[in-house]
């Protein structure tokens, strides 16, 4: 069957050629098309619990996706930074991926007016206090309302903040650029700090773009290296560099044409593919230099080189093709989608080796003279005489020390921990980290963790009882006691503010009412105020 392979290559190299060539323009096409995706959730199995009550929690209750823009100032309720904010909010507001704008000008306040609680906002009007008595004023409403604090006050009052609810349904990649514009015009001498997933992924996403490059670039450089230490000659550097450069090209192309994205786990396959790759070709390569001079006649020399080689180069791409086609099982769709594209770059990183080297072998000049390397008594030969003269007289020091390196490797497995923190892909000074200890150590950080309650249909319990309350308030202690978290926020603590209005403001009455007609009470006055839906 080689044989016939080999006659087929020989007499339609240039066709092959030619149609290498228009295949490549054909892929690079889609290549150039193919999108970066820093998603979070995309690495998440398909159909999983969590995944589903996501999707059930955003059906009712809207998008969980939030950016918080957190602003520092040596007195952050001058004039001038509670200018800045209303100005940066009302541009907030106009953009189309923005369901939501919540800033100390417009948040959500209770006063208990007439005997009843009355939920209305901060400035009802948007005018900002223009004496300093009046803005003391506001601060301290500001301050004295628990229910806005780590949301836009922080818990010691020197910071504001501004918090963005997304709209799910608009592609968020680039909304860090468009909030950096805004902001921008406004900073100094007031700081402005942004975080929450969209920003995290923003700066995933350019750091993947980085280092698709960084991590690509010195492994060319170390093959070309190799390649010229192997063979010393232009083709035996420029052929395999061109071959490695066409899988990728050819893969990532395949990628653009079903509209795939490079993920965060798929960043490593140009470099897988470009490691593989590069395998392949030195065989045939080194094959070629072996047996070219065999014979007068180039063509049958190139043919005896598939012959010799061409089932070494086959078994040892199926066996790698097996191997990752294990991801594609993988209940992560990256993962499964690495799997396949790898092994898509390996097929096609082969199919090069064995079809467009050796019809462009086929067509060059014979080498002038016989590549060192290849030949007996070279230095590259001698050296692996005696490394495996080394092997045969050692064999048993050299099995036990292989036995005890790999029983000390299995130790070490159980110490392995899976580490998922976004915060390893960035250094301890960057932009991102900077921003997360600010906002962590003024609000008690951004990162939000939904809990939906649901009452199954046939229950008698509802949320307008006292006991179904004192469940979510026996849930939110927990949380609190765990000392994991930063501050809770639900409908509990709104009626335990009310409550507490309710009582003459006493600190200690910031609890659950009495009694359920109380608790109806305070839930009506919610209604009336359009505070709750029902």
């Amino acid at each position: 069957m080689l044989k016939r392979f080999a006659h087929f290559i020989a007499g339609h190299k240039i066709l092959i050629i030619i149609s290498v060539i228009l295949l490549t323009a054909f892929f690079g096409y889609f290549a150039k098309n193919l999108k970066i995706s820093s998603n979070f959730i995309s690495l998440t199995p398909e159909n999983h619990e969590e995944l589903l009550a996501l999707d059930r929690a955003l059906n009712r209750f809207g998008s969980s996706t939030f950016v918080m823009i957190s602003v520092k100032s040596d007195d952050a309720y001058s004039l001038s930074t509670l200018t800045k904010i209303k100005n940066i909010s009302n541009e907030l507001k106009k953009l189309p991926e923005i369901d939501e704008v919540i800033d100390p000008l417009n948040a959500t306040i209770f006063k208990y007016l007439f005997g009843m609680v009355v939920i209305k906002k901060s400035l009802p009007g948007g005018e900002i206090p223009r004496s300093r008595e009046k803005i003391e004023e506001f601060k301290a409403e500001m301050l004295s309302e628990p229910t806005l604090k780590n949301v836009v006050v922080s818990e010691n009052g020197e910071s504001l903040a501004i918090y963005i609810r997304l709209k799910d349904d608009f592609n968020i990649q680039h909304i860090r650029e468009k909030l950096l514009n805004i902001i921008g015009p406004y900073r100094g001498p007031e700081e402005f700090y942004m975080s929450g997933r969209p920003i995290i992924e923003s700066w995933v996403k350019e750091y993947i773009q980085r280092d698709v490059v960084k991590l690509a670039l010195p492994i060319i450089i170390l093959v070309i290296v190799v390649l010229f230490i192997n063979f010393k000659t232009i083709r035996g550097i420029f052929l395999p560099l061109t071959i490695m450069l066409v899988s990728i090209i050819w893969t990532l192309g395949l990628m653009g044409i079903f509209n795939k994205e490079i993920t965060m786990v798929g960043l490593m396959l140009p470099t897988l593919i470009l490691v593989i790759s590069c395998s392949y070709s030195i065989h045939f390569l080194n094959q070629y230099y072996k047996d070219i001079y065999l014979d007068a006649h180039k063509t049958r020399n190139v043919e005896k080189s598939i012959l010799n080689i061409g089932k070494t180069i086959l078994l040892a791409a199926f066996t790698t093709i097996a191997g990752f086609a294990a991801l594609t099982i993988n209940r992560i769709k990256p993962m499964r989608e690495l799997g396949i594209f790898v092994l898509t770059g390996v097929f096609f990183s082969m199919a090069l080796s064995l079809m467009v080297l050796p019809s462009v072998l086929i067509l060059l000049k014979k080498p002038k003279k016989k590549l060192h390397a290849s030949t007996e008594g070279s230095r590259m030969n001698l050296l692996f005489d005696h490394i495996g003269d080394l092997i045969i007289k050692r064999w048993k020091i050299i099995l036990i020390i292989a036995t005890i390196i790999g029983i000390w490797s299995c130790i070490g497995i159980k110490n392995i921990t899976v580490d998922t923190s976004f915060q390893r892909f960035f250094k301890k000074t960057s932009e991102l980290l900077t921003s997360q200890r600010f906002i962590r150590s003024n609000f008690g950080g951004v990162s939000a963790i939904n809990i939906s309650f649901a009452i199954e249909e046939k229950s008698d319990l509802h949320f307008r009882n006292l006991d179904t309350l004192r469940y979510v308030d026996h849930i939110e202690q927990w949380i609190r006691d765990k000392e994991l978290f930063g501050p809770t926020i639900s409908l509990v603590g709104y009626i335990k503010r009310a409550n507490q209005l309710q009582n003459k403001n006493n600190p200690e009455q910031y609890m659950l009412p009495g009694s359920n007609a109380d608790l109806l009470k305070i839930l009506m006055m919610f209604k009336m105020s359009k505070f709750t839906k029902a």
